[in-house]
């Protein structure tokens, strides 16, 4: 008997089954699209601001997930959106730096062996904290490291960097991430919504 006329089978004409992504990517992926239609809603201070504090202290998710479709959707706001999503990173990085401080042996050590990060790895970013603590905080939180900001600000709290160095470290790098993204999408967002439409050959509005 062939098999090959079975739905999603050998030789079947409909290709092979996509691929299903993994839960907690679909969870993501749900919550920036309830959090976009919230932002439409006309609550888009609220939902940016939960996006920067979730993104930051919870799920790490892209840093811009709401700024870039909301900001090209209206460019005169991005500004603002930028703002927003700043403040409630800012008080995400503050939350789970607070657990690196108070439960880094608790959760923090679990969280890096979670994410495959050994034990002599977790001795080096201590060695490094120690040399250039600022620095790769500013780095990390401008979205330039390979580990999320979240990842970091437990770090930070963890190897011992003064609340009042990392605060206002933190805030100057996140601030300069998302006003960059922010000036690009005011700038040059109308020529980027361009280009996109042009490539699926259809209206940004029915894309969302």
């Amino acid at each position: 008997m062939s098999i090959s006329g079975a739905p999603g089978g050998i030789g079947s004409q409909g290709g092979p089954a996509p691929r299903r992504r993994h839960p907690v990517q679909r969870w993501l992926l749900h919550v920036v699209a309830v959090l976009h239609r919230w932002a439409e809603s006309g609550r888009a201070r609220s939902a940016t601001a939960t996006w920067g504090f979730v993104q930051t202290s919870i799920i790490p998710g892209p840093p811009d997930a709401l700024i870039i479709p909301l900001g090209l959707a209206d460019p005169k706001r991005v500004f603002s959106f930028a703002f927003w999503t700043t403040v409630g990173s800012f008080f995400g990085a503050l939350a789970v730096f607070s657990i690196g401080v108070f439960a880094f042996e608790k959760f923090g050590i679990p969280l890096f062996s979670l994410i495959g990060v050994g034990a002599n790895t977790i001795q080096h970013a201590r060695e490094m904290f120690a040399e250039h603590a600022l620095l790769v905080v500013l780095v990390g939180s401008m979205g330039l490291l390979p580990v999320p900001a979240n990842v970091m600000s437990i770090a930070s709290g963890g190897f011992g960097v003064p609340l009042f160095s990392f605060a206002p470290v933190f805030l100057l790098g996140r601030s300069a991430r998302y006003f960059i993204v922010a000036v690009i999408i005011r700038f040059a967002g109308s020529r980027l919504t361009g280009w996109i439409e042009r490539r699926v050959g259809r209206p940004f509005a029915t894309l969302r």
